[in-house]
């Protein structure tokens, strides 16, 4: 995945993935220009994607992590993501996207995150 970015008129904000650690860094070069209190809140737009081969057809897929627009931690307010095509085998791998906007706070936010599944109702978590 290449690096993602969103310039706003007050400032540049540059989303670096580190595929390595499933980490996110998220920094901010600002203006030092006073803003509004209602300028303040920059909300940016996250893509996550995931390829899998999915076992089974009834098959959900989450995205969750350390913030509360991510769940924070609670699969049961994880995002959930739709394959971008529709599931029709278990033997094809397909992309599965999820969006989820954040508020940016501070100069660095790091953001971590993990995809989930849910076969008949239970969470499979992967990996580390």
């Amino acid at each position: 995945m290449g690096d993602l970015r969103t310039i706003s008129s007050h400032g540049q904000t540059t989303l670096k993935n580190v595929a390595r650690t499933n980490e996110l860094k998220l920094s901010r070069q600002v203006e030092a220009v006073p803003l509004p209190a209602c300028a303040r809140t920059i909300m940016v737009v996250f893509r996550f994607g995931v390829i899998l081969t999915p076992e089974c057809l009834d098959i959900e897929v989450f995205v969750l992590g350390s913030r509360p627009e991510m769940g924070h931690w609670d699969p049961n307010r994880a995002v959930k993501m739709n394959p971008s095509r529709s599931v029709l085998s278990t033997c094809e791998p397909c992309l599965w996207i999820g969006d989820v906007s954040l508020s940016e706070t501070g100069t660095q936010t790091r953001l971590w995150f993990k995809y989930i599944k849910s076969v008949d109702g239970n969470y499979i978590w992967r990996g580390t």
